[in-house]
């Protein structure tokens, strides 16, 4: 009994570990065939495929069905193809049909639907574990393995679709513990019958490989100082939460780094793994509204800085008016534009919004953009203060509880006077109003201060917000011109630019490192092409400044898209970056750039983006498909064969998972029905040949069902003695067990022939063992022991 459960335990083992080998391959293919499927989606899969395949092959019995089944499958195939010989032909167009669309896929060219992906996924999930269980479970074999693990991510390398590490990483954990396991069985050598790893050093490989693998992964060899990010983010967040209400110095600032967007390190790119840490709570009358926390202006070329460091005290106060210069450039300014047109009560819509605090410790007050008065519960009374950037913040630390009220002016998307405005502003507004206005005019004085002001506040944005690094490529000019060539001001020409952006770079959260040799903005618009809000922001900054237009880089949570009763729960999953654009005569304005945040209304969380992009383009995408296929006569004939063969492919797709229900289906089937006909086979075995081999097989398995019971063999005791202490245990009236072993010595030693009442004897006492293990165990080891295992 102890020895089987040794084995039982070994096997678990080699199953864990032929799972996750088989997850972190088929994984990588999701990734780099870009199927919508998360990692535990896939490992989901996974396990199901490997625990029916050690259902398939736990005996030779059950893995002869399988074949037969295969074979069978198989054959109907071939006759088909055979028969039929057009089904060949349709048949490799539909392989090649398929292959073309999958290379697509992976190029970025089209979205496959939601068929095709699940179709290619099943496939995956199936074949690939059967590959794994059979070299690492069934006949171990560490160089197949090794080699056609690694050929996988080699090739991802190759194709230059080399993204998600995690699967390499796993890869290389159980591909170390698989090396050890193949030196131990080299080096002792075991025979055929006994060529199985001791699971204690299983386990005990475990702890090596990690240490092995955490070690090389966080010590690698690089030109910067070892920077262990890993053990800095835990250390962050324990200091978090064990050091509340206490200064600790620039994290009581809001950072989006902080979030999980990117390393903590001032490198902008990388790839960010976000919480669902609950932050706020905002009772607003929609979605979609940008909560500021930090503005930054000076780009260096792998990250965004503040120069600005001076600060404006306003002081201990429950309730703030009139401290947004933004807001009141959009109130004096917007009359030189609209001829004095009131463009707060005609373009704006007033609304009202609460935000409480939740899991934060922060000094930063997060605002939105046109906020006229900020008012804080009576409790909550603190000490406010502006930096230059017109951020709030208070000189103490604000925690869980925390609760303010905001009165903010949002543009009225659906009136397109507001917008018919915007593209009258330009550089030099105000000082062309005063040189036609206030020339010798006495009765506007104060009219003319304000716009004095103001004119002195767009002189001293545009000197700062048009600042560009020394080394930006010359590319980078060049498509900012190009994008932007169409149009005649400043609106249109950032409309574009965030047109641009959202529709031809794709959103995703893994766009690998940026080589430390290139410019942050010019890697994304003209190598990889892809990335996450930071890439997007950033990248319209420096486009808009490229071509004059007064920008800057903002940080901060927007709304999510779904509220309770009016009360939207903000998570570090909207944190977000995005670009406010200055127009005189309406200040800061917001613009969206991350695709698919502008097709989405701004409603769209991070993680939201991730499996929806794209949609919009995808029928179009398919059609350029089906037209690069043509050639240059026939048209409408080849379409109607392609689309023909997209129909096949769908046909034979649907047969492919019906074939794979039928075979889960006949598997559950052969549990209940294969150990029935095995012991009937048995028995009739024993009855037409009567031979001596026949009842040494059928003693055999007698004794495999009684050490089940925990009637061992002891060592030293000979079958005699070890019959009566079975006929002693079971006290049996009906027969005994000293009888059987009696004939079973008789058909080993004896030359005399076996009689039919002796093979009577072994065929009523083979039937009574179920019995006794069904009692001893129970029904649901018994169901394991039998029906799964096949040991009794």
């Amino acid at each position: 009994m102890e020895s089987f459960v040794k084995k039982g335990l070994s096997y678990t083992m080699d199953l864990i570990l032929a799972i996750t080998l088989s997850f972190s391959l088929v994984y990588a293919f999701t990734s780099t065939f870009k199927l919508a499927y998360k990692a535990q989606n896939v490992f989901i899969a996974v396990c199901i495929a490997s625990i029916i395949y050690s259902i398939l092959f736990i005996n030779k019995l059950s893995l002869k069905i399988f074949a037969i089944c295969v074979s069978f499958i198989l054959v109907g195939m071939l006759v088909t193809f055979f028969t039929n010989p057009l089904e060949i032909t349709l048949f490799i167009k539909n392989i090649s049909s398929l292959t073309a669309l999958i290379d697509k896929q992976v190029n970025g060219e089209i979205v496959l639907s939601i068929r095709y992906q699940r179709n290619i996924f099943i496939a995956l999930s199936a074949i690939i574990p059967l590959i794994v269980y059979i070299f690492s479970v069934k006949k171990f074999n560490f160089y197949i393995l090794l080699i056609g693990g690694a050929s996988v991510f080699v090739g991802q390398w190759i194709v230059e679709n080399f993204r998600i590490y995690f699967s390499f990483y796993i890869f290389l954990f159980i591909i170390l513990i698989y090396y050890l396991k193949y030196i131990y069985l080299r080096n002792i050598k075991l025979s055929k019958e006994n060529n199985k790893v001791p699971i204690s050093f299983l386990i005990s490989c475990i702890p090596i490989c990690a240490i092995v693998l955490i070690s090389s992964y966080f010590l690698s060899s690089r030109d910067n100082p070892i920077e262990l990010s890993w053990i800095d983010s835990k250390a962050r967040h324990v200091s978090n939460n064990t050091k509340k209400g206490s200064n600790t110095g620039s994290n009581n600032y809001f950072k989006i780094s902080s979030t999980g967007f990117g390393d903590d390190n001032s490198r902008l790119g990388g790839n960010v793994s976000i919480d669902n840490t609950l932050v706020m709570k905002v009772e607003a009358p929609e979605s979609g509204i940008y909560l500021k926390g930090a503005v930054k202006e000076i780009y260096t070329g792998y990250s965004w800085e503040s120069k600005k460091f001076g600060s404006i005290k306003l002081g201990s106060m429950l309730e703030l008016n009139n401290f947004d210069d933004d807001l009141f450039e959009l109130l004096q300014g917007s009359k030189i534009v609209s001829n004095e047109t009131n463009i707060l009560e005609e373009g704006f819509d007033k609304s009202f919004i609460d935000i409480t605090y939740e899991n934060l410790d922060i000094k930063t007050i997060f605002i939105p953009s046109k906020v006229s008065n900020l008012s804080f519960e009576p409790e909550n009374s603190l000490y406010v203060v502006k930096d230059l950037y017109g951020i709030l913040f208070s000189e103490s630390i604000m925690q869980k509880g925390f609760k303010y009220n905001a009165e903010l002016y949002k543009i009225d998307k659906n009136n397109e006077d507001i917008y018919n405005l915007l593209r009258r502003s330009k550089q030099g507004l105000y000082s062309e109003y005063i040189e036609h206005n206030y020339i010798g005019s006495e009765g506007n004085e104060g009219s003319r201060d304000y716009v004095i002001s103001l004119e002195a506040k767009s002189k001293d944005i545009y000197n700062e917000y048009l600042q560009l690094p020394n080394e930006l490529p010359k590319r980078v000019f060049d498509l900012a011109f190009e994008i932007t060539s169409s149009v005649n001001n400043n609106y249109d020409k950032a409309k574009a630019i965030e047109s641009y952006l959202s529709q031809n770079y794709k959103y995703t959260l893994m766009p690998g490192s940026v080589p430390e040799d290139r410019d942050f903005i010019d890697y994304f618009l003209f190598d990889s092409k892809e990335g996450y809000c930071t890439y997007y922001a950033s990248a319209m900054t420096i486009l808009a400044r490229s071509i004059g237009i007064p920008t800057r880089y903002v940080e901060g949570y927007v709304l999510p898209e779904r509220s309770t009763d009016g009360i939207y729960e903000v998570t570090n999953k909207q944190a977000h970056a995005w670009v406010e654009v200055y127009f005189e005569g309406f200040g800061w304005m917001t613009f969206e750039p991350t695709a698919p945040f502008l097709e989405s209304l701004n409603n769209t969380t991070e993680e939201q983006i991730l499996n929806t992009q794209n949609k919009t383009k995808k029928e179009e995408e398919i059609d350029d498909e089906v037209e690069d296929s043509k050639p240059k006569n026939n048209n409408e004939t080849l379409k109607e064969e392609v689309s023909n063969n997209v129909n096949d492919i769908e046909s034979k797709s649907k047969l492919f998972i019906r074939i794979t229900i039928q075979l889960l289906v006949v598997s559950l089937l052969w549990i209940f029905i294969v150990p029935y006909f095995k012991r009937k086979i048995v028995i009739y075995r024993l009855k037409k040949y009567s031979s001596k081999q026949e009842i040494i097989k059928i003693y055999k398995r007698l004794l495999r069902g009684l050490s089940l019971q925990g009637l061992k063999i002891n060592i030293g005791e000979t079958p005699l003695q070890y019959a009566q202490r079975v006929d002693e245990i079971l006290d049996s009236n009906d027969l005994s067990f000293k009888t059987i072993t009696d004939i079973f010595n008789k058909a080993c030693y004896s030359n005399e022939p076996i009689s039919k009442k002796e093979i009577q004897n072994i065929i009523d006492f083979y039937n009574t063992v179920p019995i006794y293990c069904k009692k001893k165990l129970g029904k649901l080891k018994y169901f394991i022991f039998s029906n799964i295992l096949g040991v009794i």
